[in-house]
């Protein structure tokens, strides 16, 4: 119940940051951790904290040596997340996702073996959205995998101008530009219904 306090105040106080009212259910962060193999992983980031339900659901899978990094804007929420969660394999970020690189190289850290991503890609200007995934594919090696949902209004409902265009969001359009190979789940039993994409193959740019 706090957790949902927590969520529901940031989300009316700054929608544009959270991009939800609710932390993901149980079902949608089992979604979002299962495919990053996370018992083989050194470094994991998270894109999104909100509450902290899915960090936590890493930190049980993560290997003791692994590290997280976790990117949260939202103030508020960040620190929820830093007092729920006390490992010390958790860093908490608050800057925005598409600072990644320069935020790995500030730690002079490379490689990251799995990235879940809770943000509200459908949300967000162009420009950030592409800056977020093309820093994503950067940092991932080879074998590395991406989860992300997205809820089913942001797929279904043409409220917003994506590429210069009123539309919905072309999730996986989007995201095939970035990844080779792309698995959808439908996830009902979360509010709201989400779908949760696992990519893989990271496409480098040239």
């Amino acid at each position: 119940m706090k957790s949902l306090q927590v969520m529901l105040k940031a989300g009316f106080k700054d929608f544009k940051k959270t991009a939800s009212f609710f932390p993901s259910s149980p079902v949608l962060v089992r979604h979002m951790v299962a495919p990053l193999r996370l018992e083989r992983a050194k470094l994991v980031v998270e894109f999104g904290v909100g509450t902290g339900v899915v960090t936590e659901a890493i930190l049980k899978r993560l290997r003791p040596s692994g590290r997280l990094i976790a990117f949260e804007l939202n103030e508020t929420l960040a620190a929820y997340a830093r007092a729920r969660t006390a490992d010390p394999r958790l860093e908490i970020v608050t800057r925005g996702a598409e600072r990644l690189l320069s935020e790995l190289r500030a730690r002079r850290l490379a490689g990251v073996d799995a990235i879940a991503s809770s943000l509200g890609l459908s949300l967000m200007p162009d420009r950030t959205r592409h800056d977020i995934l093309r820093a994503s594919v950067a940092a991932l090696r080879p074998r590395g995998v991406f989860t992300q949902f997205i809820y089913i209004h942001g797929t279904a409902v043409p409220f917003k101008r994506f590429e210069g265009s009123i539309q919905t969001f072309p999730a996986e359009e989007f995201l095939e530009d970035y990844f080779a190979r792309i698995d959808r789940d439908w996830v009902f039993r979360n509010v709201p219904p989400a779908f949760v994409y696992a990519c893989r193959g990271p496409i480098k740019e040239p």
